[in-house]
């Protein structure tokens, strides 16, 4: 194989990995949906985080908005943090009625102790209120690099219970990660999870452009440890991964290191912990690289 066409497999390889890729857009940042116009294609996903700050009013607006713009909309419900089952189900019916929601991603929640009924995800999915309001698809939460909570093996166990409780109830079900700032960790939990007989599609969650405190400090919240603490530990390396240009090198690294005979059906995930405007600009030059 020549050297052309080994960087011809490259550069197809970066082009491709970006295919079907999603987003995450707080309700505060969805009046900036334009920006997206022309970068993000149509039907692309969008999930919508369940911030405490941010009134269940304002998600729904932001899925309608999201919906109106020719997108996907899929938001945040988080088990622990709703006090009654007539709660969600407000939430819930309001989403379908403004958004045809059809799709949601389920977790537990970063609450100690649940407000209401739902202590876990595995709960709130045994309800029979995802099916009542016409949810087809329900998106679960993994975590590559562990959780502060809970043991890997507690990890491992969960992702197959919620997968056979979906499959029950007849709702396709997908898997999106945290973000992480390493590749090859992400990847390895793939292989363990593909091992374990889980099958379902999985987004890579991935931090869009942002200023090297601003992912500190996201990744102290979110409880991304490892890969924080090993890059930390380097001085420059976390500068160099996800400079202020954005995440090439790390996306570069997913295109390289995917193995669809491996990992399966995956794409990439964004969290613009920057804005929305940065992670747009980044994703308009990334790819004009490749025109």
């Amino acid at each position: 194989m020549t050297t052309a066409s080994i960087l011809g497999d490259h550069q197809d390889a970066q082009r491709r990995v970006l295919d079907g890729f999603s987003l995450e857009l707080t309700a505060r940042d969805a009046h900036r949906l334009h920006l997206l116009k022309g970068i993000v294609s149509e039907r692309a996903i969008m999930s919508i985080p369940h911030l405490p700050s941010q009134e269940s009013d304002a998600r729904v607006g932001a899925a309608r908005m999201i919906r109106n713009m020719g997108y996907e909309p899929v938001p945040h419900v988080a088990a622990r943090r709703f006090e009654s089952a007539m709660e969600l189900e407000s939430f819930l019916a309001e989403l379908a009625e403004q958004a045809q929601v059809e799709s949601l991603l389920v977790l537990a929640g970063d609450i100690e102790r649940p407000l209401g009924p739902f202590p876990d995800t595995s709960t709130l999915l045994r309800s029979g209120l995802m099916e009542k309001y016409g949810v087809r698809h329900i998106a679960i939460a993994g975590h590559p690099e562990g959780h502060p909570r809970l043991e890997k093996v507690n990890l491992a166990a969960a992702l197959r219970e919620k997968q056979a409780v979906l499959a029950d109830s007849g709702i396709d079900c997908s898997i999106i990660t945290q973000f992480a700032f390493g590749a090859e960790p992400v990847l390895s939990w793939i292989e363990a999870v593909r091992r374990n007989g889980i099958e379902a599609p999985i987004r890579i969650g991935v931090p869009g452009p942002a200023n090297v405190s601003t992912l500190v400090r996201f990744a102290a919240v979110c409880g991304v440890g490892a890969s924080t603490s090993v890059l930390m530990k380097y001085g420059l390396s976390l500068r160099q991964l996800l400079s202020s240009a954005g995440p090439d090198k790390l996306i570069d690294d997913y295109s390289q290191l995917i193995d669809r005979a491996v990992h399966g059906e995956t794409y990439i995930h964004f969290y613009p912990f920057g804005g929305i405007a940065k992670t747009a600009e980044w994703l308009d030059k990334y790819r004009a690289r490749f025109v």
